[in-house]
């Protein structure tokens, strides 16, 4: 009987990694991302959403943030972005949801609320609450119908809490609240599984999903990528779902961590018609650099195509996937790499379309990206960066020619935020503006809570207890505006 040593160093042998045919980086055909205005928000500002027509409202097109001290903003983006915040009702990460089968489409936020589409003319977002989720279901990542029910859901909270992922269940039969949630776990293993790399629809339809875990082997020597084959359907009705393990991919164990992977991103590539999966990993005589390579899933197995994509030091982790957002003819990706990002094709790696050096730019480290509506006028989407620690910055990108140098003439300035806790009306000022504040009832009326008041550079309070008192027990607006920004904030009386 082979000693456990001996199978060890076989499975290496036979099962490792390709590291031939190295690809190095060619920046020679990589257009360049040139910064058309930078906005400081103050405090950690997370990633943001592009959502164009809102409520099939043609034209309504937002962006939905938040930021540390200037809380949830929701920015038009026609005919330019308006940083004058419109509230929060629709949440920052909201997904489509086909709640009852009947148009227009509900959406699911990062709260857990369903929110209806109610009518073009509501103040400020055509919503009404509807249903909500909270508690058994957050972070919605894409929305997709998963059952082939000819509903849209919802998937939700990709590898967490030990399932593949929950779902929000869209049409008229799925119940409510926690009703509609279904959760898909995760296969069956021997092995110690680390992580959920992937789990991602695949071209070949049919309600065929690739999964991917990253575990050990049973001796606990080496790295190892499982890919499983994933079918979701229906049967008299119930939900069900089949798993397949259909092939294995091993690694090495030389990292001062003892890990061979990195990330993993999987992609269904419409433009190609290819599931390519694009993996992290070392490469040992290289020194232990990270390469990225590409394989093909297509077809249930890890059939490499060849690049092992080197010459930059990868970050290993936040690719950003763009797809056709860009408004390119093929599947987009963004690499971060010691060089920055670099801007590739789904099925060539190793020529970048473009590049963004974050090097100076103030947003570093980078929150999140997303592709918008064209704002320079050259037909094409730009790009929106968030970022910058806890000095959060928002920036918009363009690869417009056309664009010249940018000025930065916010240098310094940090835009006002308000809050509202209880009565008490925080304002935050960067210049002292004149700051004041109005009540706006649900059928449109507005009427003074905080006559115009000089502000302060720094921290402003108001206590608008006696202003709220006259009013009747419901829900309200507040817009608050400072010098020329405005914002909306919701009360309860």
């Amino acid at each position: 009987m082979l000693s456990t040593l001996l199978r060890f160093v076989l499975a290496l042998l036979l099962c490792t990694l390709p590291l031939t045919s190295q690809v190095p980086i060619d920046l020679s055909q990589a257009k360049e991302f040139k910064v058309v205005w930078k906005k400081p928000i103050g405090g950690r500002v997370f990633p943001i959403m592009y959502v164009p027509s809102v409520c099939s409202i043609e034209g309504f097109d937002v962006l939905c943030g938040s930021a540390l001290e200037r809380g949830r903003f929701t920015w038009k983006t026609r005919p330019k972005i308006d940083t004058n915040s419109l509230g929060g009702d629709l949440g920052i990460i909201p997904h489509l949801l086909d709640y009852d089968g009947v148009a227009p489409l509900e959406y699911v936020n990062h709260r857990g609320h369903i929110l209806q589409c109610s009518g073009q003319d509501s103040y400020p977002f055509p919503f009404t609450p509807l249903d909500t989720v909270a508690g058994c279901s957050v972070n919605p990542e894409y929305s997709m119908d998963i059952d082939l029910d000819g509903h849209l859901d919802v998937v939700c909270d990709v590898g967490g809490g030990g399932y593949a992922a929950r779902v929000v269940m869209g049409g008229p039969g799925a119940g409510k609240g926690c009703q509609r949630v279904f959760h898909i776990g995760r296969p069956p293993t021997t092995r110690h599984v680390r992580t959920l790399d992937a789990f991602f629809p695949s071209v070949r339809g049919g309600g065929l999903w690739h999964l991917l875990q990253w575990d050990k082997d049973t001796n606990a020597f080496y790295d190892v990528l499982t890919l499983w084959e994933v079918t979701i359907g229906r049967e008299n009705g119930i939900l069900t779902v089949r798993y397949e393990k259909v092939d294995s991919l091993i690694g090495h164990t030389t990292t001062v961590e003892g890990q061979s992977f990195g990330s993993s991103l999987g992609i269904a590539d419409s433009a190609s018609m290819r599931d390519w999966l694009l993996c992290y990993h070392l490469v040992p005589s290289q020194g232990n650099i990270a390469a990225v390579e590409r394989f093909d899933l297509t077809d249930g197995r890890f059939v490499s195509t060849g690049e092992v994509v080197t010459g930059y030091t990868f970050i290993t982790y936040f690719i950003e996937n763009l797809g056709l957002s860009l408004g390119t003819s093929k599947h987009a990706l963004a690499l971060p790499s010691d060089y920055g990002y670099l801007f590739c094709y789904a099925d060539n790696l190793a020529e970048p379309f473009a590049r963004w050096i974050t090097y100076q730019t103030g947003l570093q480290p980078v929150a999140g990206m997303v592709a918008i509506n064209d704002q320079t006028g050259d037909g094409q989407p730009d790009l929106i960066v968030t970022g910058g620690g806890n000095n959060g910055m928002v920036a918009l990108y363009t690869l417009d020619p056309a664009v010249g140098v940018f000025e930065d003439s916010l240098a310094g300035e940090r835009l006002p935020c308000a809050t509202l806790t209880g009565t008490e009306l925080t304002v935050q000022l960067g210049l002292p503006v004149v700051i004041h504040a109005e009540l706006v009832t649900t059928d449109g009326r507005s009427f003074p809570l905080l006559v115009p008041t000089p502000g302060q550079v720094g921290r402003n309070r108001y206590d608008l207890m006696s202003a709220l008192e006259s009013f009747p027990a419901g829900a309200y607006l507040v817009r608050v505006s400072m010098g020329a920004e405005s914002t909306t904030l919701k009360v309860m009386r």
